[in-house]
């Protein structure tokens, strides 16, 4: 399985390569200078720094789930309105969200992780 293990130690360039095949897009903040893009590979979360400014991609990293911009992150998610079934799609972005927060789970995002999981299994 492709993993950070296999693209920490790759060139700038081949680490763009390898993300634009086999990533999934997770979402994007916008954080100081850069615009982050939040990538899923494998199990692992990758950020790319984008520098608007200069029109370039500064660095390629692995998330730290305690660094200050998992809170930038949190704040982008938005719970749709709960009706009688949900949506495939929804229940992907929702599934998507969970799994976000299982790698990321300190204390406080457990009691999140549990909310989403009732929400995803109530509405299969």
């Amino acid at each position: 399985m492709i993993g950070w293990s296999s693209l920490k130690n790759l060139p700038l360039e081949s680490k763009i390569t390898l993300l634009y095949e086999h990533a999934a897009f997770v979402m994007a903040i916008r954080y100081y200078k850069h615009k982050i893009n939040l990538y899923l590979l494998g199990s692992d979360y990758i950020e790319v720094f984008v520098n608007h400014k200069h029109a370039s991609i500064d660095k390629i990293s692995l998330l730290d789930p305690n660094h200050s911009r998992m809170k930038f992150y949190s704040d982008q998610i938005k719970l749709p309105e709960i009706k009688t079934r949900l949506s495939t799609g929804v229940l992907h972005n929702l599934l998507m969200l969970i799994s976000f927060y299982a790698v990321a789970a300190v204390d406080s995002s457990c009691v999140l992780i549990c909310v989403l999981s009732a929400i995803v299994l109530r509405a299969l």
